[in-house]
């Protein structure tokens, strides 16, 4: 069978196409070829018999009974010293009792793959590995499936020397790979799914792979798992697998820490023995340790294990194993909840001691998991009380008898004092008044009641919120602790408005009935500073943060954890209220703390990590906080499922940084993945993946994609409505917002209804504090302004402007400076072009004083350079352009839209000196480079550069 290396590829194309084909029709395909194909019938014809031999019989009775190998070959192979058959070993890459393994690669020319050969060892009686090697050939012939290792080749070398190809898989054990890739829970189950599927394919073909054990599951480098050595495999018998020959001469062929009972005794091998070591595999996967490790491996200690030791639930086990949590990049508390409940009854249900109480295929087993997965109720059922004390009966029946009577004595005592019995009653009145509430809120969403509308889940925490009211009202301590766990859903869902007036009842109870110095008095203002900074208001937000943290410190042990915490969120709310230098020396003390709680991996870290990222980069200090991006990125991606949605969240907070750093085209990747991310994880409509829309509109505005950043306001707006409501806080918020990117667009009118809305009751809408309101009005003025209703956005913006010095002006307030930049253009549209050079020159001043932002430095001195130049001061104007055209360029990249906004306003300079067909010129080019660069369309005289 020989041909050219130009040949390989029609050949390999047709041997393709045969394949695919039932092995009866490949004859009539062969006889069917054209005239081009078919000079490579002969060579086609081989290789397809080859392959009928490998799926028959015929091929593993070609195996010869081979004894003691000759003294000549004893010698192991050394690498790249030798062949075998075909093939040339390249390096071992494996090694275990009966044989090794090789990477090697074929050399005859037929086929240039790398692959792994299985071969035994030098001196082997090779009765039993024949068998072994026989059986493991046949099987894989018969199996084709994308998790199992693929049998390329198998036969015997001209020296005697059996051996069979496989598929060389790149890659880790699925425990090593998933502990160096630090994978979550989630992650590691989907994993494992994988495997289950290659195990139920094998069941269904009637082969019992006998040998589970994480050197036998590979994970190659695109994430799919292999699984290997089907050597001690047995094909199933009636539903059973007996003995072999191979089991008689090798004696018991099993790994015992992942055997199953009946396999350690001897018993009838079934599927359930492949679920067994499914399960030790699971409960290693998750919980860093197996079941129980033997001491040693006699015969009397493996018997010992099957009938005493009881497998503890994986969520306990952790607590031995510190590195586990690590390795899945949490803590060791939250691995703990994490496993605790469902996978706890998972992998204890595939690790009964009797076949029978196992899932009944891996299939079940696959399913149970993804029910856990998805939140829907799992089959697997608990261990119960009595089950587990009759288990402990059983096997301590002397000792139980004298210590039951200890305990029925102790017990009677305790049973008969007053205020166990009082202790007993109120539980059982809290429980039962639980059951009423929880039952009651939840029959409101009975389809009958609501005769076919559907209730949301906003309207039935709003239900529960008005019941705490009536139903509880003479249990305060029961409406404390409800009031506390409906603050925390409002607060997952930024329903702040909902969420306050809870917090402040929960507060007064916890006041009432606790004392002001109490660990649920300090819990209460906790949850209360949460809320304020979710509204916004930062500065009340500290004083309740620090007084948490005052109470909350004479209760160190019982909260440790959350202490840590509040000292991260407290850093958040002096970063918001410009307190910098304090948030930054908080952050720094934090860190050391938190990674000797938690690890260095840990999200905790991550977390402040960016947040003081953050609070650098508004410190100016952009190369700081972009290094801790840098650092902190790549963590994202392997954060575990616990912490999928946080990291979301973490990559929407960089998204900010970025943008301070003026880094705005990583800001927008950064949101674009955290939207993917939320729309995933929650759905398009959440509250996380509204502000993570909100923020890409800003930033594609600051990148000068007008168009795209109208459009993105059209869609979480609607959104915005969708799930909060036209009215509520965050609606309007988002509508005044879009003010800018609709006038940059040309438009006007939706600008200014989006800017009316917002202010319409503004100062009643719970979650807007006084400030929020006043950028409400200013943008409304800025919104007139455009919309060429100058009259009445001077008079908006005046009477602001009177509130805001009534509060007191101070320097470097942008907030002002805003707004008399937005004074500025209604007088310069009203012709008042002195009194509009002013207001601009005053806004500079603010600009200047403050955080010294060169954009917003630049738009004052360019609408100041407009109203001189409309009033024909042209050299003056001139001057202002070249100004701000040094603050742009030091703010922004050169070929950012806003130099075409230079370019508009140099051409009034232009027709201020008379040179009107040049500055007809430069207009008309700017603005049309503006519209097909940017989607700008701007009217004809522009009052201002805002």
């Amino acid at each position: 069978m020989k041909f050219g290396a130009h040949d390989w590829p029609v050949i390999s194309a047709l041997l393709d196409e045969a394949l695919e084909l039932p092995a009866e029709r490949r004859g009539r395909w062969l006889d069917a070829l054209p005239d081009g194909p078919r000079t490579h019938r002969h060579t086609l014809e081989q290789l397809l018999a080859d392959l009928a031999s490998v799926e028959t019989l015929d091929f593993m009775q070609t195996l010869p009974k081979v004894g003691v190998v000759d003294e000549g070959l004893a010698a192991a192979p050394e690498e790249g010293s030798r062949t075998v058959g075909p093939y040339r070993l390249l390096r071992e890459i494996g090694r275990g009792g009966m044989g090794s393994v090789w990477l090697a690669e074929r050399v005859d020319g037929l086929l240039k793959r790398q692959v792994a050969l299985k071969l035994p060892h030098p001196g082997l009686a090779t009765r039993a590995f024949g068998e072994r090697l026989a059986r493991e050939r046949d099987i894989l012939a018969s199996l084709a499936h994308p998790h199992i290792a693929r049998l390329y080749d198998a036969g015997v070398s001209p020296e005697g020397q059996p051996y069979i190809a496989l598929a060389y898989v790149q890659g880790q054990t699925l425990i090593d790979h998933c502990d160096a890739q630090r994978l979550g829970v989630r992650e590691r189950i989907a994993l494992f799914q994988q495997v289950l599927d290659a195990v139920q394919y094998a069941h269904a073909h009637l082969v019992i792979h006998r040998d589970l054990k994480p050197s036998n599951v590979l994970v190659d480098e695109q994430g799919q798992v292999h699984l290997l050595d089907f050597g001690i495999a047995k094909l199933l018998v009636d539903g059973q697998a007996q003995a072999t020959e191979l089991t008689l001469d090798a004696g018991q062929a099993l790994t015992p820490d992942y055997a199953s009972p009946e396999q350690i005794g001897g018993g009838a091998i079934t599927t359930a023995s492949d679920v067994y070591s499914l399960g030790v595999l699971l409960y290693e996967l998750l919980a860093g340790r197996r079941p129980y490790r033997l001491k040693n491996q006699a015969q009397a200690a493996l018997e010992q294990a099957v009938r005493e030791v009881e497998v503890p639930r994986p969520s306990t086990a952790t607590l031995g194993v510190p590195d586990a949590a690590m390795a899945r990049a949490t803590t060791q508390a939250q691995l703990a909840r994490a496993l605790r409940g469902d996978l706890d009854t998972i992998a204890l249900m595939a690790l009964k001691k009797l076949p029978e109480q196992r899932y009944a295929t891996a299939d079940a087993f696959k399913q149970d998991l993804q029910r856990h997965l998805d939140g829907a109720p799992v089959l697997a059922r608990p261990d119960t009380a009595m089950y587990r004390t009759g288990k402990f009966l059983r096997r301590h029946r002397i000792g139980v008898s004298a210590t039951a009577l200890v305990i029925f004595a102790l017990g009677a005592g305790l049973a008969g004092t007053a205020w166990q019995a009082r202790q007993a009653r109120q539980e059982a009145q809290r429980a039962q008044a639980v059951q009423d509430f929880l039952v009651g809120l939840f029959n409101q969403a009975d389809p009958d009641q609501l005769q076919g509308r559907d209730m949301t889940v906003r309207e039935l925490l709003d239900r529960g919120q008005q019941d705490l009211q009536t139903k509880l009202a003479n249990q305060p301590r029961l409406q404390e602790q409800l009031d506390g766990v409906l603050v925390e859903i409002y607060d997952s869902l930024a329903d702040y408005a909902k969420a306050l007036p809870l917090a402040r009842t929960r507060l007064d109870l916890a006041l009432r009935l606790y004392g002001a110095q109490s660990l649920e008095y300090g819990d209460a203002l906790e949850s209360l500073a949460a809320i304020q900074g979710g509204f916004g208001d930062h500065l009340l937000s500290i004083q309740s943060y620090q007084q948490a943290r005052d109470i909350l410190r004479n209760f160190q042990h019982q909260r440790e954890d959350k202490l840590l915490m509040l000292d991260g969120h407290l850093a958040f709310a002096l970063h918001a209220t410009g307190q910098s230098v304090e948030a930054a020396e908080l952050l720094r003390g934090l860190l050391p703390k938190l990674e000797t709680r938690f690890g260095g991996g840990s999200w905790e870290i991550i977390a402040n990590k960016g947040l003081l990222a953050g609070v650098y980069a508004a410190q100016g200090d952009h190369t700081r906080a972009l290094a801790i991006l840098d650092e902190i990125e790549p963590l994202l991606d392997r954060a575990d499922s616990a912490h999928a949605v946080d990291a979301a969240t973490l990559r929407n907070n960089i998204a900010s940084v970025q943008k301070n750093a003026n880094q705005l085209g990583r800001a927008e990747q950064s949101l674009r993945r955290a939207l993917a991310d939320f729309a995933r994880l929650q759905g398009p409509d959440s509250a996380d993946s509204i502000t993570a829309e909100f923020n890409l509109a800003t930033v594609l505005q600051e990148e000068g994609k007008f168009g795209a950043a109208a459009k993105a306001c059209d869609a979480v707006t609607q959104h915005s409505v969708r799930v909060y409501g036209a009215e509520h806080s965050e609606t309007k918020r988002i509508e005044s917002l879009c003010v800018e990117p609709f006038i940059m667009v040309g438009r006007t009118d939706d600008a200014e209804a989006a800017a009316r809305r917002s202010v319409h009751d503004a100062e009643h809408t719970p979650g807007l504090i006084l400030a929020v309101v006043h950028s409400f009005t200013r943008r409304l003025g800025l919104a007139l302004v455009c919309n060429v209703r100058a009259q009445e956005a001077a008079q908006v913006l005046k009477n602001l402007q009177a509130q805001e010095q009534a509060a007191g002006t101070k320097p470097g307030d942008k907030f002002q400076g805003r707004t008399r930049l937005y004074l500025a253009g209604a007088n310069a549209a009203l012709g008042e072009l002195d009194a509009a050079a002013d207001m601009a020159r005053q806004a500079e001043q603010f600009f200047a004083a403050g955080d010294h932002n060169d954009i917003e430095i630049a738009h004052a001195q360019l609408t100041q350079a407009l109203a001189l130049a409309r009033s024909h001061q042209a050299q003056p104007a001139e001057a202002l352009i070249a100004q701000a055209e040094e603050h742009l360029q030091k703010a922004t990249v050169s070929d950012h839209p806003v130099y075409l906004l230079v370019d508009l306003v140099r051409a009034e300079t232009l027709r201020a000196g008379g040179r009107q067909d040049e500055a007809e010129r430069v207009s008309s080019a700017a603005r049309e480079r503006l519209r097909a660069s940017a989607g700008a369309v701007l009217p004809k005289v522009i009052p201002l550069i805002f």
